[in-house]
């Protein structure tokens, strides 16, 4: 996915190509904006008197004072009372004595006017976030919340990870006490069940007014547990084409179950799957993503808060062992795996030892760590069991690689304490590391975008590169050149996994106006043979200094002498067929890097200042830009705004 922005910017063109990627986590875009809505939850009248209390495991952190498996921030808009703040810590406790997360959810809580009959709504920022690397689950699309778990980062600053909207003409009861009188709702218990739909009891199958069911092609965490009567997965897209009647008629056919082997294995009381609410029509908004109406009897009510609907006098403080399961198998409860892959060797002089990180949010099963290896491709396969290395959660093996011109493949597994099998690479043996032992052949690969200039005003220039090797890599340098005199290499250091940067770093006075520097980027590999790569392959980049020309009151440029005021990457003069004049170009389309996480600047800088008269000053330009509309409803700002064109001074 392909975010662009065009902006003028003191006189600079600038496009900037954003490919919004972390890790190998990518952003996915819904073609169906009108079918992403908050889950709706509505309420009834009749009233119940029925009380459940917190888990124990609340109850038992409170008493340990051990510390909370999460942090919940809450913001709240238009609050009816104080007393909410309060009910909104608790509810975060609660569940902070259930999940796990290192990374600090952020919740936004608005009171508003609300359609008759609604309790309340919960929705998450758009785009969510697609996982391949889960390591229990295969590829699937995540909400913000649980993305930054896996990610052990913030990834939207302090923007909401959920928000809620609560009903503000609701009789709403804020103690904690578990005994609102039958007039009102205990808002407790809305709250744990509005931040279960925003920790991911919450996914993307709708049902259109033509009765077509859809969803999305790769499917959420949640959506994919969902089985019909016969165990046929509703996100099979091979079984349930999207958008189709048949899926539509899936949708609305009942019953639907969330085929959970936690809730199998922890739960052996329950004889079914989860059974979720099916009502025919489709209810946008609550259809599936609520437990059917017999969990509010079954088992004493004790699963009754994620039901569809609540009653006033009734205060459920415990999000039940089946909700839990639920959202454990999506990840609240997770084991992680970090494992440096091995590289590829000339010898066998030093073992093959496979190390990793493997830790669990509740232990990992003992004696249940492997690494998983084959010299043909996995047509056969061995094992041997890792043994813990001293070193907290880190864990080791070595395969037993005995000739030269050998090809490994190879792939860790655990168990954790619930007995849910994780490996990593996701989906091994389909998938898995590998290495080669014996002569290398292979060089460094370098890619890089070349300078095109810079000002005698700067005194530094960065240089920025990825460079990979199957083997390692023992130098990565700049060689260069001013006015075609040798100068002193300098080091590119290590930024991320291929990411290399350096800068040119010029003493006062030492470049001048038309000095040209030319420059090459040099790798050598760590192999017997220490294998080179240079950027370019043959000859230099090059890029001149530019002085900055005296200031100036006014300027105006119709582009049709040319654009020699202006210093240019990815723009030339241009009068296309079609067009009637002149005028400065990117390519048609605009290209792109091609690469995740990858960036693509081109820029068009004015050389000439001007000076700004305060009060008096305009800009005006004339500029064609095909761009892609926003997503539905979304503001400059928001992730899926796509693509923009934004003027900007300083």
């Amino acid at each position: 996915m392909t975010r662009w922005k065009a902006a003028v910017v003191c006189g600079v063109i600038l496009i900037q190509g954003l490919y919004n990627n972390v890790n190998s986590q990518q952003f996915y875009k819904h073609t169906h904006p009108e079918h992403r809505d908050s889950i709706v939850c509505y309420y009834t009248m009749t009233p119940n008197d029925r009380y459940i209390p917190p888990p124990e495991a609340y109850n038992s952190r409170l008493k340990s004072g051990q510390e909370a498996g999460a942090t919940f921030n809450f913001t709240i808009i238009d609050s009816p009372s104080p007393e909410a703040t309060s009910a909104a810590i608790m509810a975060g406790e609660i569940w902070a004595s259930i999940i796990h997360s290192p990374v600090p959810i952020n919740v936004e809580l608005i009171f508003a006017d609300h359609d008759p009959g609604t309790l309340a709504s919960t929705g998450t920022p758009w785009p969510p976030y697609i996982l391949d690397n889960n390591g229990y689950l295969p590829k699937r699309i995540y909400i913000q919340a649980l993305a930054e778990k896996f990610y052990n980062r913030n990834l939207n600053g302090d923007n909401p990870d959920m928000t809620m909207t609560f009903n503000k003409n609701v009789d709403w009861y804020f103690e904690t006490d578990g005994t609102p009188p039958v007039s009102k709702f205990d808002f407790l218990s809305t709250m744990l069940h509005e931040m279960a739909h925003g920790l991911g009891f919450f996914g993307y199958f709708y049902v259109d007014d033509d009765g077509l069911g859809g969803g999305l092609s790769i499917p959420a965490a949640f959506d994919g547990f969902f089985e019909n009567i016969i165990g046929q997965a509703l996100s099979d897209t091979m079984i349930f084409p999207q958008p189709s009647a048949k899926l539509g008629t899936a949708l609305t056919s009942p019953p639907i179950y969330y085929k959970s082997p936690l809730v199998a294995r922890e739960l052996p009381e329950e004889t079914t799957a989860p059974k979720m609410f099916v009502p025919k029509p489709w209810r946008p908004g609550n259809s599936l993503y609520h437990l059917d109406l017999i969990y509010d009897f079954k088992n004493s009510g004790r699963d009754a808060l994620m039901t569809y609907s609540a009653a006033p006098g009734g205060a459920i403080h415990d999000p039940g062992p089946i909700t839990t399961y639920m959202l454990y198998e999506i990840g609240w409860v997770h084991t992680y795996i970090q494992h440096d892959t091995l590289k590829d060797r000339e010898t066998l002089a030093e073992p093959f030892s496979v190390i990793a990180k493997i830790k669990g949010d509740k232990g990992i099963k003992a004696i249940s760590q492997y690494v998983f290896y084959s010299f043909n491709g996995f047509q056969t396969v061995d094992s041997v069991a890792m043994f813990q290395t001293g070193t907290a959660d880190e864990f080791k093996a070595d395969i037993p690689v005995s000739s030269l011109g050998t090809t490994v493949n190879y792939y860790i597994k655990t168990q954790d304490s619930y007995d849910r099998v994780y490996t990593m690479p996701s989906d091994a043996p389909k998938f898995s590391y590998r290495f080669q032992v014996g002569t290398d052949n292979t060089p460094p690969e370098i890619d890089h975008l070349p300078i095109q200039f810079m000002l005698t005003s700067n005194d530094s220039v960065v240089v920025m590169a990825k460079i990979v090797d199957n083997l390692g890599l023992d130098v990565t340098q700049v060689e260069y050149k001013i006015n075609g005199a040798d100068q002193a290499p300098f080091d590119l250091e290590f930024d991320t996994l291929s990411d290399y940067k350096g800068y040119f770093v010029f003493a006062e006075g030492q470049l001048k106006a038309n000095d040209i520097i030319r420059y090459r980027i040099k790798a050598v590999d760590g192999s017997t043979a220490l294998h080179t790569t240079y950027h370019p392959a043959t000859g230099y980049h090059e890029f001149m200094a530019e002085d900055l020309p005296p200031f100036e009151d006014t300027y105006m440029n119709d582009f049709e002498s040319g654009i020699g005021d202006f210093l240019v990457d990815g723009f030339s003069h241009q009068k296309p067929a079609g067009f009637n004049s002149f005028a400065m170009h990117t390519d048609h389309p605009y290209p792109a890097p091609n690469i995740d996480n990858a960036e693509l600047e081109l820029v068009a800088q004015l050389k000439i200042p001007i000076r700004l008269n305060p009060g008096g000053t305009q800009m005006r330009f004339s500029e064609i830009a095909y761009i892609e509309a926003g997503e539905f409803g979304s503001k400059y700002g928001d992730f899926d705004f796509w693509d923009y064109v934004i003027l900007e001074g300083s």
